[in-house]
């Protein structure tokens, strides 16, 4: 979801495909991840979104992550909060604390990325923090 003006935000579709079965919840279609069959293909896809300032409205932070798994979120990490939690059940029943810790610091190192590279944007294209947000994408 782009939260800037129209014609701001570049959508594109990235995919990863596994088989494999999952343990619990629901699919995309609705049908218990545990009746997910091998050979079903699943899409796996990340999304990470950072302003170039922080913009002050509730929601809407300097840097935000999170996983899909089919279309639905499975984990979500913002500026803010620092730290990377499971949106789904089964996530955090099955995966252990270290899994959540040290995707906390994967999140916290792809924020500090984020923010070097726009900065370098900003300055290669002589823009400076009192003009527009400017944004930067990445879906993988």
């Amino acid at each position: 979801m782009c939260v800037l003006p129209a014609g701001r935000c570049t959508t594109k579709h990235t995919l990863l495909f596994f088989t494999g079965s999952l343990k619990s919840g629901k699919s995309s279609s609705d049908q218990p991840l545990d009746a997910v069959t091998p050979s079903e293909i699943h899409s796996l896809t990340y999304i990470y979104t950072a302003l170039s300032k922080p913009v002050g409205l509730p929601g809407i932070h300097e840097f935000t992550a999170m996983g899909l798994l089919n279309n639905r979120m499975i984990d979500y990490f913002d500026s803010d909060h620092q730290k990377k939690v499971p949106k789904q059940d089964w996530m955090k029943e099955r995966l252990p604390a270290d899994y959540w810790e040290k995707g906390t610091q994967s999140r916290q190192s792809k924020q500090q990325w984020f923010k070097v590279n726009i900065d370098i944007l900003k300055t290669r294209m002589r823009q400076n923090d009192t003009g527009k947000i400017r944004s930067g994408n990445t879906l993988y």
